[in-house]
């Protein structure tokens, strides 16, 4: 659904057990979605695997406006990959 979907601005999955699995399978389904302007994966079990996928999709998508990651299990090498990946585009509020 999510693989198809060119529409899709809006994502919301804070307080969800999603854990390094799950978002792989939403990186992977977002990957060519260039429209996304709101991503809110905070309290969702995450750590750096996670935040290495989703930067792959942050480098191709350049409307994301808001990022909230909160209260995750990020480490430096995750933070390190999503901030590289912000700097290809323009991002205006990052939480």
């Amino acid at each position: 659904m999510l693989t198809n979907n060119q529409t899709l601005t809006y994502l919301q999955m804070g307080c969800n057990k999603i854990d390094d699995k799950g978002i792989k399978l939403v990186a992977n389904a977002l990957k060519k979605n260039k429209i996304l302007k709101n991503s809110l994966i905070g309290y969702c079990e995450i750590g750096t695997k996670s935040a290495k996928y989703l930067a792959k999709i942050f480098q191709t998508n350049s409307t994301l406006m808001v990022l909230d990651l909160c209260h995750n299990q990020i480490m430096d090498d995750g933070v390190i990959a999503i901030i590289d990946a912000l700097n290809l585009s323009d991002y205006s509020y990052i939480i």
